[in-house]
């Protein structure tokens, strides 16, 4: 589960997740509206998903590509608390995300991408309409950028410095701490150290290279 709006019994209720290995945006409970297709995502793996609307015509995109479109006349239920990650109407089970959300944002008033477009590599921004922008804080699964009101956790949703962009160069702590207010590691000089996985991107080779800290 991405998000969802959802109350049982209201019409034009909106699931909008994963599906096995499809996205797909569910309206009234059952009803597929969009969707990317069988094997079009896998576990382990960052993807950008973007669901606009123009005011004529649904689009679903996959890492920027157009996957699915709809014309009908849907509208989204909206007397309901959005919901990110799950949903507690529903209850335990497939309706719950096993990973991980970075970069959650809301737009008002713009359908943002109505073509194919390459993802940004970069946090999304608080653009023109942006009614929410939240999932981007490492201290706090709460924080918001943009919000109309109180974000509230519910379980144990955790934080993580896991860096959804560039080339997954993502490390593992064993025993250092970090500081995510002042964005530095703390070692105690004995055992404490940061793994990175081996990747081409990050090797030394026989052109140009820098080592910073």
């Amino acid at each position: 589960m991405i998000c969802s709006q959802y109350a049982s019994g209201q019409t034009e209720r909106m699931i909008f997740g994963t599906q096995s290995d499809d996205l797909v945006v569910r309206i009234d409970g059952n009803t597929v509206k969009l969707q990317t297709g069988s094997s079009s995502i896998a576990t382990g793996t960052w993807y950008h998903v973007a669901w606009t609307y123009d005011g004529t015509t649904h689009r679903l995109f996959l890492d920027g590509v157009l996957k699915d479109t709809d014309t009908s006349n849907f509208a989204v239920y909206t007397g309901t608390n959005t919901e990110i990650g799950g949903q507690s109407t529903l209850g335990s089970g497939s309706y719950w995300l096993n990973g991980a959300i970075s970069n959650f944002r809301i737009v008002q008033g713009d359908a943002v991408y109505t073509s194919a477009f390459t993802p940004t590599t970069q946090p999304l921004t608080n653009i023109t309409g942006t009614a929410l922008l939240c999932c981007q804080s490492n201290s706090s699964a709460t924080a918001a950028t943009v919000s109309s009101g109180t974000i509230t956790a519910a379980g144990s949703p955790t934080v993580s410095i896991t860096n959804p962009f560039g080339n997954n160069n993502d490390g593992t702590i064993s025993g250092a701490t970090f500081d995510s207010t002042n964005k530095w590691f703390e070692l105690d000089g004995t055992d404490d150290y940061i793994s990175i996985p081996d990747d081409a991107s990050i090797e030394p080779t026989n052109v140009d290279w820098t080592f910073e800290a």
